[in-house]
């Protein structure tokens, strides 16, 4: 059967607005005084009913608020709640649902800026929550109905990056029918896979892995560019044009797989001073050529120690955890066992992230694999003679004692970091935002863990932080799951929250393209001899910057207009006064 169109509510009239207490169990109604906030809001201008409930965002509070939309013909919708960050979607949909414009909906945080900041002065909240609640009616006054626009969908997919997670996003995409092209910058696919030997928990052979995965590809359609470079990228979701050195393709949406680069000591711990101080992922080279006995500067160690935590939570220099680095060390610690090698670990301490890390860990132990626990404040101390390391002191802080080990190598466990050039270049060109450790911030870390902020592009594996294979395949299938959902479409709604131009008092003065991040407004002639500013609406991210620079004020945001912020404004300052 055909849908059943949904009624539209009128508008046109004046404000009917219903404000929505929500509890959230409590959160909020823990702190503030909801009934004496219930009273207030109903005595706000233009406020026709207020309803309390312990969690409008469950779907019983959910349809409860549908059904008083419908019930009073409410025309404006103000919920004061928690952030809308991660809630105001699910609102915005609700009301949709029964005919009431989405974007003439309010959100109000009074659990993170009232009760969450000042749980211990809860007068004080209460009246901090009153404030947000007038000027959140203030504004939804004056939201107006905004619509969106949908444009054409370009099917086709680029991955950009061949190791793992690139790889098994490929696959996916590939599995759903989609035409995939996967960039590579160096000659051959597998990324870190190519110098690692077994993978941990499961110790299968990396080339293993490696080979299944390279196999399915070419018995599949996906289309390999390696040794092939980024140059540029512009457009927007749905319509993406990338030029590389090796073509142009014409993409609807982005993957960045672009993994990350390990940290190189310069000269911690001995590092380019001793020969027999290296890295795991130098020992890693060394397990991987299979001769039966590890060489290390020359000689088979009888003693090896491993110094944890290199280049890692430094507040310097790297302040992340990058987990994989305490299940390397525990898998090549016991591969150093079989071979009849004696293995110290120093650590700050022991993260056994993934699967079956923990039981490796305790597996490590019994084999007589020594931890020994050392503090940011008394780090361990190499020592040595010439241009080779002798031993390493270290405070033992249950003994409250200085040891001194000997040993014939020292392993130092480095962790990731951010990709370096590519990392920069796709950040200039797509503009993705990269969080303080340098890599891709995802949108949301519960509600878009492989999203970015630039709609139709997004991340797996270590491109957006440390992760294990394991970790780097589950994202890959993630990614390529959020990609199928565009790609599915033959069209995609546009945001409406958007910047727009009256080009009729637009002078032309090129400020707006100038500091427009995502390259949307650009000048264009509106006749023979007259330039004005136009606004790509599918590029334009509504973050207002550009109104707020216009010098003649041609510029307009959506949903955030000089009206609906100057009635926030004078219901802050000019309490109890209606605008």
């Amino acid at each position: 059967p055909e849908p059943k169109e949904i009624e539209q509510i009128d508008t046109s009239g004046p404000p009917r607005i219903g404000v929505f207490l929500c509890h959230c169990g409590i959160n909020i109604a823990g702190v503030l005084d909801m009934d004496s906030l219930k009273d207030y809001a109903a005595g706000l201008e233009h406020v026709v009913h207020v309803e309390e409930n312990l969690f409008i965002c469950s779907n019983e509070g959910q349809k409860m608020l549908q059904e008083l939309i419908v019930e009073h013909q409410l025309n404006r919708v103000v919920a004061a709640a928690c952030t809308p960050r991660t809630h105001e979607p699910l609102f915005r949909e609700s009301c949709e649902q029964v005919g009431l414009n989405p974007y003439l909906f309010e959100m109000v945080n009074v659990r993170d800026q009232c009760a969450w900041v000042h749980s211990n002065v809860p007068d004080a909240a209460t009246d901090q929550a009153r404030d947000l609640i007038r000027m959140s009616v203030a504004r939804a006054r004056h939201l107006q109905p905004l619509a969106r626009r949908s444009i054409p969908v370009n099917r086709d997919v680029v991955v950009i990056g061949g190791g793992v997670a690139g790889m098994s996003t490929a696959l996916e995409l590939d599995a759903q029918g989609l035409r995939v092209t996967l960039i590579e910058r160096s000659d051959r696919l597998g990324g870190r896979l190519n110098r690692l030997t077994e993978v941990y928990p499961a110790n299968i052979k990396a080339d293993t892995i490696a080979g299944t995965l390279l196999s399915r590809i070419k018995a599949g359609r996906v289309k390999v560019w390696t040794e092939t470079e980024v140059q540029s990228i512009t457009g927007f979701v749905g319509n993406f044009e990338m030029v590389t050195t090796r073509g142009q393709l014409s993409v609807g949406t982005i993957v960045i797989a672009t993994g990350s680069d390990l940290y190189q000591p310069s000269d911690e711990f001995g590092y380019n001073k001793f020969g027999n101080v290296i890295t795991n992922q130098e020992l890693e080279d060394q397990l991987a050529a299979g001769n039966g006995s590890v060489l290390i500067d020359g000689i088979v160690p009888s003693t090896v120690v491993f110094i944890q935590c290199v280049g890692s939570r430094d507040p310097e220099n790297n302040p992340a955890c990058s987990r994989y680095c305490c299940p390397t060390t525990i898998k090549q610690a016991i591969k150093l066992r079989e071979r009849g090698v004696d293995v110290v670990v120093m650590h700050r301490d022991m993260r056994t992230v993934g699967a079956r890390s923990e039981e490796l860990y305790r597996e490590a132990r019994a084999q007589g694999v020594k931890f020994l626990r050392y503090t940011p404040e008394r780090l361990p101390r190499v020592t040595g003679s010439g241009d080779r390391a002798r031993g390493v002191e270290l405070l033992e802080l249950a003994l409250d004692r200085t040891l001194e080990i000997d040993a014939d190598a020292v392993v130092l466990a480095t962790g990731m970091v951010p990709q370096g050039d590519s990392t920069e270049q796709l950040h200039q060109l797509l503009k993705v935002p990269c969080g303080e450790d340098g890599f891709f911030m995802e949108r949301h870390a519960k509600l878009g863990p492989v999203e970015t902020n630039i709609e139709g592009v997004f991340l797996a594996g270590c491109a957006g932080g440390p992760k294990d294979i394991a970790d780097s395949v589950a994202q890959g299938a993630a990614a390529a799951a959020k990609v199928a959902i565009i790609s599915c479409r033959d069209t995609v709604s546009l945001e409406p929250v958007t910047c727009q131009v009256d080009q009729a008092t637009c002078r032309a003065c090129g400020k707006c393209v100038e500091i427009c991040e995502y390259h949307a407004p650009q000048l264009v002639d509106v006749v023979p001899g007259m330039q004005a500013a136009e606004i790509n609406q599918a590029l334009c991210k509504g973050c207002g910057t550009c109104a707020s620079w216009c010098p003649t004020g041609s510029i307009s945001a959506n949903h955030f207009t000089d009206d609906q912020i100057n009635s926030m404004l004078e219901a802050l300052l000019v309490a109890g006064t209606t605008t």
